[in-house]
């Protein structure tokens, strides 16, 4: 009878597994959902095309997190309580400075190479940073209830001194675009920090939470579309000029509109004019009174009269 071999595998007493695989792959599922998260509410407050994906989900030591990510890239150092410790937020350089440029009205542009944050643009970033964690926090929801807070934003390793080298963690690396900018954005988590909730990372528990994950996003997006900002404008009437009329104007001259003062004027959504109403002061603030909707013109393919007016009257 032949000697069957047992298979061996490779141990690294220097870095002994902390996380099962299953640990692993159900914090990948749970910052699926944060991914999905993130995606949505930047695409709510940036207001460009926005992506974000797990790449891989792996045990890691600091100093490999750091030669890995935190050299090129800028460090947020987190709290999340009631778990202790600190964790970390790193973000792509270049992905960092083109959400600074989407904060302070730009189009949304990294530089190359990415470059030392300013006082004022690391301000910036740690409220984007609190924002990223507040998001996490409701997607860990079901897993732990925390409170989220930015520490510090350093775009130097050396002066995160959070953990000793040889710390284990698990590592979440996520792909992300930003309008034209792709980069990535990784998330350090201690072994001491995720030791309360590793009973709790079942595989099996959280594919059944978003089994039917495509429903979740469409809520959220949802909720984030409602919180988006809209531009409104009142339209007092309109003039028809020559060019060379235009360009002759001085500071004092009256135009001439094409509306009556008791007319309704409409208010522009948007670009779209969706009320009809009054302008005016309500106290000491400008104010516009709604009184109807605009006229909806009668389609040319139905026979039927389908327009109506502003019950008020124009």
């Amino acid at each position: 009878m032949m000697n069957q071999q047992t298979p061996t595998r490779t141990f690294d007493f220097r870095r002994p597994d902390k996380f099962s695989k299953e640990q692993l792959r159900t914090l990948a599922v749970l910052h699926e959902h944060v991914a999905r998260r993130w995606t949505s509410h930047w695409l709510a407050v940036f207001r460009l095309p926005s992506q974000v994906t797990v790449n891989r989900v792996e045990q890691a030591t600091y100093d490999e997190f750091v030669r890995r990510e935190g050299e090129a890239g800028v460090l947020g150092v987190l709290a999340l309580p009631p778990l202790r410790g600190e964790a970390i937020l790193a973000m792509d350089g270049r992905l960092a400075l083109s959400f600074i440029d989407r904060l302070f009205g730009g189009p949304g542009q990294g530089t190359t190479p990415a470059r030392t944050l300013t006082d004022v643009e690391r301000a910036a970033l740690a409220h984007v940073l609190q924002d990223l964690v507040d998001v996490l926090a409701e997607g860990w929801s079901g897993l732990l209830e925390v409170q989220p807070r930015v520490l510090r934003v350093e775009d130097n390793p050396l002066f995160v001194q959070t953990l000793a080298g040889s710390e284990a963690a698990a590592v979440v690396s996520f792909h992300a675009t930003l309008g034209t900018e792709e980069g990535w954005v990784a998330l350090f988590l201690p072994y001491f920090m995720l030791e309360p909730l590793l009973p709790r990372l079942n595989t099996q528990a959280w594919a059944g939470r978003y089994r039917h994950a495509g429903e979740e996003p469409e809520e959220h997006v949802h909720e984030r579309l409602l919180q988006a900002p809209v531009t409104l404008s009142v339209v007092l009437g309109k003039v028809k000029l020559p060019l060379r009329k235009v360009l002759a104007l001085e500071p004092g001259e009256i135009l001439h509109l094409d509306t009556g003062v008791d007319d309704l004027l409409p208010l522009v959504v948007e670009g779209k004019p969706l009320f009809m109403g009054r302008a005016g002061r309500y106290g000491q603030r400008l104010a516009f009174r709604i009184e109807g909707q605009p006229q909806r013109e009668e389609p040319e393919d139905d026979g039927q009269d389908e327009s109506y007016s502003d019950p008020v009257g124009g």
